[in-house]
């Protein structure tokens, strides 16, 4: 089933209500659990700031640790300040 997962874009007026929901959290990273109905509709359940993404990382190729290292590092635009540091 691993080989399931696969990128899924969403609907770009959700998306920057996540990322308002983010700025308004001062998240850099947050691992977003929705549900996407049948009849199209998205339900959120949660936002996790510490969040598992390695799963992601290793089946799909997502390269969502390299990224957060970047912001850790000070060489990526951090969501908290809208800056890099």
């Amino acid at each position: 089933m691993i080989d399931q997962w696969f990128e899924y874009p969403l609907p770009a007026q959700l998306e920057q209500k996540l990322l308002r929901l983010m700025d308004h959290l001062r998240l850099n990273y947050g691992a977003i659990d929705l549900i996407l109905h049948p009849d199209g509709t998205f339900y959120f359940l949660e936002i996790n700031p510490a969040g598992e993404f390695m799963w992601l990382q290793k089946a799909p190729g997502f390269p969502i640790g390299e990224q957060l290292a970047k912001v850790l590092m000070g060489t990526a635009w951090r969501r908290d300040n809208g800056t890099l540091n």
